[in-house]
């Protein structure tokens, strides 16, 4: 308590004191402020107040707005939306204000970024999206880089909670490389700040990729190693600090070292209490409960999921709803393990409750943004749950609850089955109707896209490009390539490619990443699937073949290879998908 004092006494008299007397501040006064805000708001947030109030008295339009928008950030992040929505309206009103020029679109840039937050932290991703984008926009028109970097940084954020990981991890690293081209341009505060929240982000992101597929556990030690670059960074900022450990806590216990990751915790907890960091204090309370289910140490857990519940339920401020709902699922599971099945269908049930209100929100979303749906493993293993107990608890009673059990397990997998054949017939009608478009187009329109999105990408950061002509010319021989059908051998490899174009495998590896997104063996493999699917669309003759024998015509040495890659190109195996094509008469030769 004694440092806080101190840490008053010190803003108090150097910032409080000589922003009484309404004035407009030199340009590095200004700065000065708006890096302890950025600081501040990661680690004090009180003290990130004091410092926007004393801004906002500023006669200056550009610097009482930026405080504005500092405050309606604050507000919103201690849950007072009245007061957050009044400061973003006031500062819109006064950028109107300033005639258009490059200072109108530097604040614009600043509001809209701080608008975009507040939206992503009441969960309305499409709003934020937008407003992040707009500023954006404002930032790259005057190129203002240092706020293109914050900005691309926070909607890589937005990215990663719609599931677009591969794309927020692309984005972060070309803003990871600019900051290193034009450190110049940043304070050692605000550098700090900046690189430590895009390596947190960094870090997220692998670790989300892992979630998804967890399979290579090799995503994980790429997670760890940004989040351990991220730490380095946060030295000035104790909330940083927190939150990155909590996430390598996390790592740590989809590694299995659940032992390692409550140690982390414990001291997370400590500092949490020493610091006040009450949001974090709640995500590591769930996170204490679930490594001590991973640990099969249910009576601890249940202590610290019910602590999560309690605060959630009694607290003013309404914490991430996500830890309070999935604290319900585990301790559905522990009074499950435990055999207390009343218990286990009445969290069971709540879980669902809470659960579809909150499933609806986030598929709204998605949907506005690019059509993502939510997975729903865990709301499927509840319904069997609350299913399945509910029987056992009736049984004593109603005889005919076995039969009821039977017609509903019935009816699910007779849904799941219809469910799977209209996804699989989607899939097929949408690869027909995708070759009648693009029939009269040739192979030209394929590649399109991908040439648009370079030169987008060419005109927005020019200082990415190693070596232009040389990459386009690489492209032109890949694309001769792919006319000769060259990618039909089996020797169609990176060595083999990289040396019939005349450069090497290291390169060659870049641009085929950087530009179709794929590793060389995808962008393989792809071609070789769409040329066996044109094939079996316009040759009625070629469907016959057998598996083996489409394989080897397309160079696999593996028909099951070959077969794998097929299903999950169509979600048809080539036997089926060619007596889907005979069955509907299909023939665009």
């Amino acid at each position: 308590m004694r440092a806080y004092f101190l840490y008053f006494i010190f803003f108090f008299t150097f910032f409080y004191l000589p922003l009484q007397a309404q004035k407009a501040f030199s340009t590095k006064e200004y700065s000065n402020f708006q890096d302890e805000i950025r600081r501040l708001t990661n680690s004090n947030q009180d003290s990130a107040f004091v410092i926007a109030f004393r801004l906002e008295k500023s006669t200056d339009l550009e610097q009482k707005i930026f405080a504005k928008g500092a405050i309606a950030y604050l507000s919103q992040s201690k849950g007072d939306t009245i007061i957050s929505n009044k400061k973003v309206n006031e500062a819109l009103k006064l950028s109107e204000k300033i005639p258009n020029s490059v200072k109108k679109d530097r604040t614009l840039a600043y509001l809209y970024n701080y608008i975009g937050l507040m939206d992503w932290q009441k969960a309305k991703l499409s709003n934020a999206l937008l407003k992040l984008n707009k500023g954006l926009g404002y930032s790259i028109k005057i190129n203002d880089l240092r706020q293109v970097i914050k900005l691309q940084n926070n909607i890589a954020i937005i990215n990663n909670e719609i599931g677009n990981y591969q794309l927020a991890i692309k984005s972060l690293k070309r803003s990871e490389k600019m900051i290193g081209e034009n450190n110049f341009l940043f304070t050692e505060n605000d550098l700090l700040t900046t690189k430590s929240s895009l390596l947190l982000n960094l870090g997220k992101n692998y670790e989300s990729v892992f979630k998804k597929n967890q399979k290579d556990k090799k995503i994980l030690d790429s997670a760890l190693f940004y989040y351990k670059k991220a730490i380095a960074y946060s030295k000035y900022s104790i909330m940083s600090k927190v939150r990155i450990q909590i996430n390598m806590a996390g790592v740590y216990l989809q590694l299995n070292k659940i032992d390692y990751a409550i140690n982390i915790y414990q001291n997370i907890i400590s500092e949490c209490i020493e610091n006040e960091l009450y949001d974090e204090f709640y995500v590591s309370l769930y996170n204490f409960g679930y490594a001590y289910f991973l640990k099969e140490d249910y009576e601890k857990a249940l202590v610290y999921f019910s602590k999560v519940d309690s605060i959630y339920a009694t607290t003013e401020k309404k914490y991430r709803r996500e830890e309070y709902v999935s604290s319900k699922y585990y301790q559905a599971k522990i009074h499950e393990f435990q055999g207390d099945y009343v218990k286990a269908t009445h969290f069971a049930k709540t879980y669902l409750e809470n659960l579809e209100s909150e499933e609806m929100k986030l598929i709204n979303e998605k949907e506005k943004i690019n059509g993502f749906q939510n997975e729903q493993v865990l709301k499927k293993e509840m319904i069997q749950m609350q299913a399945k107990y509910e029987v056992q608890n009736l049984f004593k009673t109603i005889a005919w609850c076995l039969g009821l059990i039977t017609i509903v397990m019935l009816l699910y997998f007779s849904i799941k089955n219809y469910r799977y054949r209209k996804v699989t017939e989607a899939k097929f009608n949408d690869i027909i109707e995708k070759y009648r478009k693009e029939e009269n187009l040739g192979m030209e329109s394929l590649k399109l896209s991908f040439q648009e999105e370079n030169q987008q990408v060419s005109n927005q950061v020019a200082t990415l490009n190693l070596d232009e002509e040389k990459e386009t010319q690489l492209l032109q021989k890949l694309k001769d390539l792919e006319e000769k059908k060259v990618f039909l051998n089996q020797d169609f490899t990176l060595q083999f490619v990289a040396k019939k174009i005349k450069t090497n495998t290291t390169y060659l590896s870049y641009i085929v990443n950087k530009n179709f997104e794929k590793t060389f063996s995808e962008y393989a493999n792809e071609l070789k699937i769409n040329y066996v699917i044109n094939e079996m669309i316009t040759n009625s003759l070629y469907r016959k073949y057998s598996t083996q024998a489409i394989a080897e015509s397309v160079g696999y040495k593996n028909a099951a290879s070959f077969a794998r890659s097929f299903n999950k190109k169509t979600g048809l195996s080539p036997v089926q998908f060619a007596k889907k094509l005979d069955d509907a008469n299909y023939n665009f030769s």
